[in-house]
């Protein structure tokens, strides 16, 4: 038990570094293997938020475009699928 909570930890940490860097791929690729391997992993969504609200470009009306958050949703609604299809064939 407390070892999955400080992967989890570990997980967020490594995520939030790499968001602050600037390194939205590999922000991606670790949320996306701790996705993986946690059961809900919300942080994937919040990922996007920080990425939006520190990087998401600015349109001409003032309004900010979700393109983090729109991916990391997507992401998460495939994850929970894929992990769904493929443990139910196990």
């Amino acid at each position: 038990m407390i070892f999955k909570f400080l992967r989890r930890i570990i997980f967020d940490v490594a995520i939030l570094a790499c968001l602050v860097q600037g390194w939205w791929y590999a922000a991606l690729i670790v949320a996306v293997i701790a996705a993986w391997n946690h059961k809900m992993y919300v942080e994937l969504i919040i990922a996007g938020l920080i990425y939006d609200s520190l990087y998401g470009p600015v349109s001409m009306n003032n309004m900010t475009t979700h393109i983090g958050l729109t991916i990391c949703v997507v992401l998460f609604i495939l994850i929970g699928i894929m992990k769904k299809v493929i443990r139910m064939r196990e």
